[in-house]
């Protein structure tokens, strides 16, 4: 099992994600939850009208990308005009909204082509990706306890189901698959703060310890993702 860093595996889904936005021809992307700003430096290099939307506006974002045009914002109220933009992108952001299903519907509201729409995706196939995501589901359980909003990842069938059929021309399912596995020892350390805010009979404490053996013996693995393609359909 090769250990591969976050680095690599976050950066091959985000390059492959941009190649497949870029294939639409976009004139003019949204990108809703954008986040440290990857996407937009991506898309503003190569001449694309890019604009993003963060809650708080990006996260972590860099002096070098102040030059960047972003709002703060919610996504389930874009704050812009019907058809504003050519494209709406959403990568990995829909299991961080209270309410995905308006959120999908406003980014259709907003776009004139299509909505680009990425999940993290684990591949239950393969034993240490099973592993990654009986892990992913215990810390997203943890977050939500602290009051955060992160939900389970939604697959295919539960993004299809959250998506106003009735203004879509087709959907289009992709996989980018992941690379690698985690450190085992550099994750573990980082689930510390977790693990001292619950009591030593909690049987959260217990089954992150039988997940943590399987990983032990099977590895951890990245996620891929899932990309949706959903052009808009055109109104009589």
């Amino acid at each position: 099992m090769e250990i591969v860093s976050t680095e690599t595996n976050v950066g091959n889904l985000r390059r492959i994600y941009c190649e497949g936005l870029l294939k639409q021809q976009p004139n003019s992307i949204l990108d809703v939850g954008c986040g440290n700003g990857h996407l937009l430096r991506y898309f503003d290099q190569r001449g694309i009208a890019v604009t993003g939307l963060e809650s708080h506006g990006p996260s972590h974002l860099e002096k070098s990308l102040d030059d960047l045009n972003w709002v703060a914002g919610d996504a389930a109220a874009l704050p812009f005009a019907d058809g504003t933009f050519d494209w709406v992108s959403m990568r990995h952001v829909p299991h961080h909204l209270q309410n995905p299903r308006l959120a999908l519907a406003e980014a259709l509201r907003v776009c004139r082509s299509g909505i680009y729409v990425a999940e993290p995706f684990f591949d239950l196939a393969i034993p240490s990706q099973a592993n990654a995501q009986q892990l992913d589901l215990w810390l997203k359980r943890q977050h939500r306890k602290s009051g955060m909003v992160h939900h389970p990842n939604i697959h295919f069938d539960g993004l299809v189901d959250l998506l106003p059929l009735d203004q879509v021309a087709g959907i289009a399912c992709a996989t980018i698959p992941a690379l690698g596995c985690r450190d085992l020892e550099t994750y573990f350390d980082g689930s510390t703060e977790w693990l001292d805010r619950l009591p030593s009979d909690h049987a959260d404490r217990l089954e992150f310890q039988n997940i943590a053996h399987k990983c032990r013996r099977s590895g951890l693995g990245w996620n891929g993702s899932i990309v949706l393609t959903v052009p808009k359909k055109t109104m009589a």
